[in-house]
């Protein structure tokens, strides 16, 4: 059905082997949750609670460059029919592509992270900023985007989409009650003012925390 639905939006195209290194590194995730202060996130992706969870808010009740993920099933019967006629097109060297599906296969994760409210800022372009090495050790391009601090800048598109409200310590960060005053003093003396208000700074509410 999906085939069905979505079948006048392919494109042809002659992709060289170029063509082919430059579209792996086109789209760039940004991943959120709408988790604020949740024991599992601390436990897979706040260090082992020793982190820090940076909250932001949206400048518009709908911003277009936000998306929800969509949790699915990748072994269902329907997966399985796109796979295959995607792997006879390429083995039989048709150059087809389902544009839409390309797009919306980065929205989409296996069903069992359900829990994890996933949401997900997308930036599509060729001309990454730098790279770096994280800790799966490969050299990967990545793209910045500066914080909005004056309204001036809502629509500027090298600034961030999200403006930051919120810095909240990890329930296992050493010397956290340090921490939270000397980060208040350091964004007290940003150089810039902030027209979109102050950035409060929390210790996770979280007491009962264990690896």
């Amino acid at each position: 059905e999906k085939m069905k639905n979505e079948g006048c939006n392919f494109r042809f195209y002659k992709e060289t082997e170029e063509d082919v290194k430059k579209n792996t590194n086109c789209y760039f995730i940004a991943s959120f949750t709408t988790k604020e202060d949740d024991l599992d996130m601390w436990r897979f992706y706040g260090n082992n609670a020793t982190g820090v969870c940076l909250v932001f808010k949206t400048f518009d009740d709908n911003p277009q460059e936000i998306f929800d993920i969509n949790y699915v099933d990748f072994n269902s019967e329907m997966f399985s029919r796109i796979d295959t006629l995607l792997i006879n097109l390429k083995n039989k060297k048709v150059p087809f592509s389902i544009m839409s599906y390309v797009f919306r296969h980065l929205l989409m994760k296996p069903k069992d992270f359900k829990t994890e409210n996933e949401k997900r800022l997308i930036v599509m372009t060729l001309h990454p900023d730098g790279f770096a090495v994280y800790s799966n050790n490969i050299v990967t391009p990545y793209v910045e985007k500066k914080l909005k601090t004056s309204l001036q800048e809502k629509r500027d598109k090298d600034f961030f989409p999200l403006r930051l409200s919120k810095i909240l310590l990890g329930p296992e960060m050493p010397n956290k009650d340090i921490n939270k005053r000397q980060i208040e003093f350091m964004i007290s003396n940003m150089n810039s003012v902030n027209e979109y208000g102050k950035i409060d700074v929390e210790i996770s509410s979280i007491s009962c925390y264990r690896k």
